[in-house]
């Protein structure tokens, strides 16, 4: 077996090196994306932990006199779990509902001879 070699141009080479920093370019402005989305969860994750005397707003964590009596007293006193099981039903709810619907409106489309579904579905469908 040989190998075969190419050889590239001056361009071929710019043009691959442009595309390694355009690709840089996306992952960095994914990273900042990423961090700006996970950013609330950090700061709840930080004042949960924090005294109720505490008053500061600060994004780094306590690592001295975490507070972790928070989290039961949430649950046992502010009714964290009954709030849980109301949204586990309302999205089991709307979910289901949604599916029935989707469903019902599906078929007569698809039954229904119109140009858009015709062009659109594979002929062994039709």
């Amino acid at each position: 077996m040989s190998v075969s070699t190419q050889d590239y141009s001056q361009d071929d080479v710019v043009g691959a090196k442009r595309h390694r920093r355009g690709k840089w370019a996306i992952y960095l402005f994914l990273a900042i994306v990423c961090l700006v989305q996970l950013l609330p969860f950090w700061l709840a994750v930080c004042q949960s932990t924090k005294p109720s005397t505490d008053l500061s707003s600060t994004i780094v964590p306590r690592l001295h006199d975490v507070q972790w009596s928070n989290f039961s007293d949430a649950i046992n006193e502010g009714g964290i779990l009954r709030a849980i099981v109301n949204s586990v039903i309302v999205t089991f709810g709307a979910t289901v509902l949604t599916c029935v619907i989707g469903a019902m409106a599906a078929y007569p489309l698809a039954r229904r001879r119109t140009r858009g579904n015709s062009s659109s579905l594979p002929q062994s469908w039709r």
